[in-house]
Formats: structure tokens, sequence, C-alpha cells
């Protein structure tokens, strides 16, 4: 160091104070001895090198005071360089670079960035002479559109683009529809904002349908038609047309891309519903120009020989629910034979045999033979040569050869034993011929008699010739019963009754041993139900303008009582007036009951006896009379042994029903019979033989402690002294 420099006067050489610098400050406890330095410091925002701001107190020659170094300096100011370039931004225009000051960046058009991120400030850089930027230059982003939000009825569109200035379309669901205008948008600047906006709403997709459909030929509106995609619209058919399921139905289906549905099919066309040929009825023939249009009628008729009501034989073309064609309101008739209006199930033959007009059974031999042959082969056949009993019967016959043949055919009658009396087989000679001339032919002359009887099939007439002529034959036998009657031969069920219709006339006694011998009885008629099936089958069966037939009432007995064959007495009369007192045996005719005498030969009436023996039907009831008295007790067990029981009533009817059957005034009713009912187990409760309760307890009267079983009178059903001895009526189930 050196040594202090003084001046003349001995005084230390110092510096004067610095001169005040361009936009400094001074700094505080400057010195300004002889080689020492002063630095001065700039104001803030102003900067200045440090050897700038350093001076240094030295001599100025022999001055005494020393001088500064340097002149007092000047601060320049303090600024920041020209902000860097930002990425995606220009320049603004007139930026600020002073200290404190900010630099704004605006972006290329298409870009963003914000507004804190695009702004800048100049700032002092700790004790550097030039300020810095306090960001670095910023980075715009482009410019894009949110993902478009759902539309209605939309799907989106993989990889939909979101680019401005570029667009983004929208694709419908199926079934959905709209313009391609309404499903493109387009990312567009928002004004200043960061992000783009699209230049329409999400689109709304409509539903595809279809229009109305046209209308059908011969359809009908189908109110609340649907129309949307993919659903069907059903046509319904005007009453009286149809068509199939399949052409009234139509689909709403897509149209390629158009915006509305296509109907898969053509309106329908509904054809008329009619009906097919109405189908063969049974003994019927076809009626020509048969009518098939809906709600028209087709009248069938019936074959010669048979009938049916107007109401069986018309039939109506109606509608038959959806059916494509309609129906016939009945099934094709059946024509019975004209008897058949009160019969019930029809007749059916024997195997082989043709039932003729509901009521015949006939075959044909068509090859030609002698008369003993065909006789024979008729037997083999269970049958014989065919032998008509009257002229209804003989015109039944030719009417059957004519369908059937053109020749003569051998017939039954026959006169082998006595020459021109002819019989049938049983060697009964026949009360009814029908030969075309009014004596038979007489013999030949040679050896062969005409004792055979052929018919012709132009006339039904009758021609005796010689047995050995040949010829083809017609057989006949009895029909096959009806099932209600056992299928014994040639019974009708008839209003709950077996009845066969005999036509060979003959006395009261033969027709009665006639009637035992085919299983049955002569028909009584004993109450008022039995009286009217009796009259109503006489008239369907006997031949127009026959004679009356015997049935099972006589009085040959009592001239005032009318009992059956059995003794059993009627409740029931139709006689007319006084008759001859030799008329002791009753018949009916179209005009009801009359009396004639029992030797004269009439027609007859059976009745098929469907009872055991001894057994007579009452109802659906098997009942038999007890003649010899006995206890309650000892009757009901005669009864058992004949697996029956002592009869017991199921109502009032019935027993009304054998009251009839039994007769008011006859001895099982005027003196009590036994029937099946008692209370010997409990008074007042009164049971059958098999303990179960009857219903009918307040109808029976006499009841007390002495009186237990039940008996039959005229007044009803009473209550008697079981020890007390009485006729009894056993009863069994009619088997079916």
């Amino acid at each position: 160091m050196s040594p202090p420099h003084y001046s003349l006067t001995n005084t230390e050489i110092t510096c004067a104070k610095p001169g005040a610098g361009t936009n400094t400050r001074p700094v505080s406890g400057g010195r300004r001895n002889l080689n020492q330095d002063y630095t001065y410091s700039c104001k803030p925002g102003f900067t200045a090198t440090s050897e700038e701001l350093n001076t240094v107190c030295e001599l100025s020659g022999n001055a005494p005071t020393g001088k500064w170094t340097k002149e007092p300096p000047t601060c320049e100011e303090i600024t920041c360089a020209k902000p860097g370039a930002g990425t995606n931004t220009r320049p603004v225009s007139g930026g600020r670079r002073n200290l404190n000051q900010d630099y704004t960046y605006s972006c290329k058009p298409g870009f963003t960035a914000t507004s804190e991120e695009l702004n800048t400030v100049c700032e002092l850089s700790g004790n550097a002479p030039t300020g810095k930027w306090t960001k670095e230059p910023p980075t715009c982003e482009e410019i894009t559109c949110a993902k478009p939000g759902a539309g209605t009825n939309t799907r989106p569109v993989s990889g939909g683009r979101r680019n401005l200035n570029q667009d983004y379309t929208y694709s419908c669901k199926p079934g959905f529809t709209a313009t391609s205008e309404e499903l493109n948008t387009v990312c567009e600047l928002s004004g200043n904002a960061p992000t783009g906006k699209w230049t329409k709403e999400p689109p709304t997709c409509e539903e595809i349908t279809c229009a109305k459909p046209g209308a059908g030929t011969n359809t009908r509106p189908v109110s609340g038609g649907r129309r949307n995609l993919n659903q069907d619209y059903t046509y319904s058919c005007k009453p009286g047309f149809t068509a199939t399921s399949e052409e009234l139905n139509t689909v709403c289906e897509l149209s390629g891309n158009a915006p509305t549905g296509k109907w898969t099919k053509e309106p329908p066309t509904c054809e008329e519903i009619i009906c097919a040929k109405p189908g063969a009825g049974t003994n019927t023939i076809p009626v020509s120009g048969g009518r098939r249009n809906l709600n028209q009628d087709y009248t069938y008729s019936c074959k010669p020989g048979f009938t049916a009501t107007s109401e069986e034989l018309n039939t109506v073309c109606e509608l038959s629910g959806n059916a494509p064609t309609g129906k016939w309101s009945k099934d094709p008739p059946t024509c019975e034979a004209e008897r058949s209006s009160t019969q019930g199930t029809p007749l059916r033959c024997p195997r082989g045999f043709e039932l003729f007009e509901g009521k015949y059974c006939f075959l044909i031999i068509s090859k030609a033979d002698i008369w003993e042959v065909q006789a024979r082969k008729c037997k083999a056949k269970k049958g014989q040569l065919a032998i008509p009993r009257s002229e209804d019967k003989a015109e039944v016959l030719q009417r059957y050869h004519t369908e059937n043949l053109r020749n003569d055919v051998w017939i039954g009658p026959q006169s082998l034993v006595v020459s021109n009396v002819f019989t049938d087989f049983e060697l009964n000679r026949l009360s009814f011929t029908y030969f075309k001339n009014k004596r038979p032919e007489r013999a030949s002359g040679k050896g062969q008699g005409p004792d055979c009887v052929s018919v012709s099939a132009q006339n039904g007439k009758w021609t005796n010739e010689c047995c050995y002529t040949r010829h083809p034959a017609i057989c006949e036998t009895g029909p096959i019963g009806d099932p209600e009657c056992g299928d014994v031969s040639g019974y009708i069920f008839f209003q709950d009754r077996c009845l066969r219709f005999i036509t060979n006339p003959d006395s009261f006694e033969a027709q009665c041993h006639e009637c035992r011998r085919l299983k049955g009885r002569l028909a009584p008629s004993l109450n008022e139900a039995q009286n009217e099936a009796l009259l109503a089958f006489y008239k369907s069966e006997s031949p127009a303008n026959g004679k009356p037939a015997w049935f099972n009432l006589h009085n040959l007995i009592s001239s005032s009582n009318y009992q059956t064959t059995e003794l059993l007495t009627s409740t029931f009369s139709k006689l007319p007036g006084r008759s001859s007192d030799s008329d002791r045996c009753v018949n009916i005719g179209s005009g009801g009951w009359g009396k004639e005498c029992c030797h004269d030969k009439l027609p007859a009436v059976c009745e098929l006896n469907r009872c055991p023996q001894h057994y007579i039907q009452s109802g659906d009831t098997c009942v038999r009379l007890l003649q010899t008295p006995d206890t309650w007790e000892a009757s009901e067990k005669k009864c058992r042994k004949e697996g029956a029981s002592l009869l017991v009533f199921r109502d009032a009817s019935t027993r009304s029903q054998l009251l009839g059957l039994l007769g008011i005034g006859s001895t099982f009713v005027s003196e009590g019979s036994w029937i099946g009912c008692h209370d010997q187990v409990e008074e007042k409760k009164i049971q059958t033989p098999f303990l179960k309760d009857i219903g009918f307890s307040s109808q029976v009267s006499g009841n007390n402690a002495e009186r237990d079983c039940c008996l039959l009178n005229s007044d009803g059903i009473a209550m008697g002294c079981c020890y007390e001895k009485l006729r009894a009526v056993c009863s069994l189930p009619l088997k079916k």
C-alpha cells in the first residue's frame, strides 16, 4: 500500500463526491479517499456494466484534489429481447418489450390456446442487463370439435371426424330415416372459443313407416291397420268372399334407402265363397243344377219308395267360420222307406242281401237255372225264393226286379203238391196271388206241369210254368232286427218297444202262436201310452187301406174285462159302440180299436219279449207276477232264487206304469201285492230289501208299528203286516 498523499498544506488528497449519473442512485457511504473506488447503482429497471458503474479517486496531477477516473455513468433501461416464435402462432405487431410489460401471442387461424398461455411478461432476470420473458413461447393447439352428441334413433359412425371444417355424418338405426342434409354436420369456429362447434344439433331419425295400404278387391278396410316397419297389415274380405291368410297378410318392409317402407304384397283380391257340390245322400237322386252360391239352397229328392221331410231334404250354403269354402247347413240326408218317419234305427240285411226301400232284404241270383236249384241257392244264403203276400209287396218286388234285371225271374209260390193250389215252402196255401190271368195255366200234357211261378219284369205279374225252365231268381229274407231289439229279425225299435208287423192274415190264436214262434207275443195295449205307440206303428207299417191287425187284448173270459193273453187287465179302452157278442178279440186299424170274431183272419202286431221267461217288460224293467200268495219275506226269497228281487220303485211314474201293466181291476191290485220296501230296521224309515232309503216315504199310507212291509194296491203304495200272505211282484233290470 502506497503511503497517503498530502497536499502542500499537508492535507490528504480526496475526491469530491461523485456527480449524479443518469438513472443512478447514490451508493450510501460511498468512499472518497484517493485510490478508492466508488460504485454507482442503477435505479430499478436500469442497468450498466460493473466497469461502467465503478470509478476510482486518483491524483489529478498536482491538483490538490483527486479526480474520478470516469464520468458519472448512464444506466440504460432494462428490456426483453424480441419474444421467440411460438408454435402455430403469429407475431403481434407493436409488441412491447419494456420491463414489466406483457407480450401477447396470437394463434394462427384454426389454432387456439388460453389467454394465460399466450401472455408473457418482461421481467428482471437477476442482475442480468436484459429482462427475461416469464413464459416460453406458447404452442397453439389445433381447434377441434367435441364428439358429436347422440342423435335420436341414430347410431355412431365409426371413425367420426372432429377437425375444424371437417364434416361428421350420422347414420340412423335400422327402421329409421332422415335426409342426408339432416344427418351431416360440420365442425366450425365458435367465435374466439378454444373449441369448434357443430353446425347442426344432433339429428332425429324418424321411424320408417308404410303408407296406408291400397284398397283390395272385395275387401274392407281393417280398422287400426298397422303401418310400422316389420309389422303386418291384414285385410279382411267382405262377407261372402274369402282369400287365404297368406294372401290377406302383407308386411311393411324397407325399400332400399327410401325414406318410406313398402308393402310386401299388392292389395289382395277376395274370391266369392261357394259350396262344393253336395255329397250324395242315402236313397237320394241328384238334383240337377244344384246351386252352390253362398246363402242359396240345394234340394235333394228321394228315390221312389223313400221319403224325408222338406226340412231334411233342403240344405243351404253357409259360411264355415273362416274357411275359404262354404259348408252345407246339413249333412246329406237319408231318405227312409215311407214308414221311417216314426221309426228309430234303420234295418239291416244279412250278408249278401240288399236293403231295399228301407225294410226289404232281396238278393239277385243272375245265373239262370231251374226252380229247385234256385230254391236251394236261396236256402244256402239263409233266405228263400221271394213270396209276395200282398199287392203292395208284389209292387215292391217289381220295383226291385226292374232296377236289377230285365229277365223273368223265379219266385217262391209253387203247386208241386196239389195242382193249381199255390203254397209257400211250409205248404201254407197263399191267400194272395198275382197271376196275369185270373186262372193260372194248366199242365202242358207232357208230364211236366207248370207248377212253379215266374214274375215278369215288365208288369210284375205272375206266370206259372214248367219248373225245369231256366230263369234267374230273387231271394228274400227278413231284415236283421234293430240293435235295440237284440238284432232279432224283423223287429223294429219303436217308441221304446220292439214291434213287428205280420202281413200274412190269420186268426187271433194263430197269430198268438206266430208271435211266440218269432220270440215275442201279440203286442198289448194296457194304457194310453202303449195305445198311442201301437196306433202309430200300425199306420207306419200297414199297407195303404189295409185290414186292421190283431193285438193282445180280448174279453173271452169276462165280457166287461179286457185282458191280455197273460190275463193282465187293460186300464184303457178305445172301443167303438156295441158290437156282436161273437166279436171277442180286439184289433187296431187306422180309425182306432175294433172288435171281430177271433177266427177272422187279420194281420197282427207282435212285440218282442226282451225279458227272461215268465217275465213281462215294463219300460226298462222286467216283472214277474207270483200267483201263489205268501209272506213278504218268503216272496222276497222266491224272487232272489231267480236273480231278481221284490219290485222297487224309483219314483211315482214307475208306480203308475206298473199299475197300468197289472190293471187297476186285477187281483194283484185290488187285494194288494208285495213290493220291495219295508221299515223293519227303523220305524218310519222305509228302505229297500238292500237297506237303501227310498225317496217317496211321504207317499206311503198306513204306516204304523204293526205294518212294516210295502204293498201295491189301487190307492198306491201302502204298508201291511209282513206275515200276511199276498201275491207279489218280482223285478229285474231289462238287459239292453
